[in-house]
């Protein structure tokens, strides 16, 4: 059964949630009656896109994407502000970034 935006759980966002551990902590997320904010970078879009179709098909939870680099604070700000103007509110934040730099 498709759920109803009144009977989330709350408001989360994942970002890093094009594909990886973040895309199945949204998955997750979602399928446990959050809301959602999808965010990545830009190289990412199409995925990300992709998992907002997926999720709003599969568990009709309401998921938002939005392009985001995390190191930019202005776009950080513009994240938030988007999960509380167009869901409601902010429950859960889960950064789901892997640095490809390694250090030995």
């Amino acid at each position: 059964p498709q759920a109803t935006m009144s009977d989330a759980k709350g408001v989360a966002i994942v970002t890093g949630c094009a594909q990886g551990i973040g895309k199945a902590i949204a998955i997750r997320l979602a399928s446990d009656g959050y809301d959602l904010i999808l965010s990545d970078i830009l190289p990412q879009k199409v995925k990300l896109d992709e998992l907002q179709s997926v999720i709003s098909e599969k568990t009709g939870r309401k998921a938002i994407s939005v392009i985001c680099d995390v190191s930019v604070e202005k776009e950080v700000e513009a994240l938030v502000t988007e999960a509380v103007d167009k869901l409601g509110g902010l429950d859960v934040v889960c950064i789901a970034i892997v640095d490809n730099f390694y250090s030995c």
